[in-house]
């Protein structure tokens, strides 16, 4: 029996003795922190230190960009169009920026246009230096002709100014499907009023008054 117990001890101790030599052993090495591994962002990603220099300089052209677009984005401008003289110069709608200005859109074959052309034939000799005037022939899209639109125009004897929709862009921009059609631009460019059909003289009046009203 004491036999038995001895063998037994003398076992344990030497298991006892294996596992302190073990323990030793693996602390007398270094211990190597592990690095982490990479996520997904930065194995697919080149990280490179951002500069002072890139982190402080402008970028010219994006500013640019957005200086020029910046008067564009302005919901209450009028549409710009560009229609042309008799003689071909071309002439834009944003031209006319700085005075008020009225633009009747109509054609030669169109009766309402000619019976209300004597309105604005007054208007323009009592307000011409104070508003733009923009009688526009649409004549584009064989809507009328030019040589209709300026016999009209010699035969009543009107002197405003008078454009010509050659390319059919002032339609476009208005979406003219009714003539005439007049449309009211403040002095800043800002569409204030839209007529379709003709005008009397007194809703003329009216609508040239809110313009100069607007204007001082």
């Amino acid at each position: 029996m004491n036999k038995k117990i001895l063998i037994l001890l003398a076992a344990f101790v030497l298991v006892l003795a294996g596992g302190s030599a073990l323990y030793a052993r693996l602390t007398a090495q270094p211990q190597q922190s592990a690095e982490p591994a990479p996520t997904a962002y930065e194995a697919a990603v080149t990280l490179v230190p951002q500069t002072e220099e890139a982190k402080e300089t402008p970028a010219p052209q994006q500013e640019k960009t957005a200086e020029v677009a910046g008067p564009q984005m302005r919901e209450d401008l009028a549409p710009v169009f560009t229609v042309y003289t008799d003689d071909g110069t071309s002439v834009r709608l944003s031209d006319m920026r700085g005075k008020p200005t009225v633009v009747n859109f109509f054609a030669s074959w169109c009766g309402p246009c000619q019976m209300e052309m004597p309105y604005f034939e007054e208007a323009y000799k009592t307000y011409g230096e104070e508003i733009n005037f923009m009688m526009v022939n649409l004549c584009a899209f064989g809507n009328d002709t030019k040589d209709n639109a300026k016999a009209m125009v010699e035969k009543g004897g009107w002197t405003f100014p008078v454009y010509f929709d050659t390319e059919g862009e002032a339609a476009i921009a208005y979406a003219v499907r009714s003539m005439p059609t007049t449309i009211f631009v403040s002095a800043d460019g800002e569409l204030v009023g839209k007529q379709i059909g003709a005008m009397s003289q007194q809703a003329l009046a009216q609508q040239i008054d809110s313009l100069l009203a607007s204007a001082q």
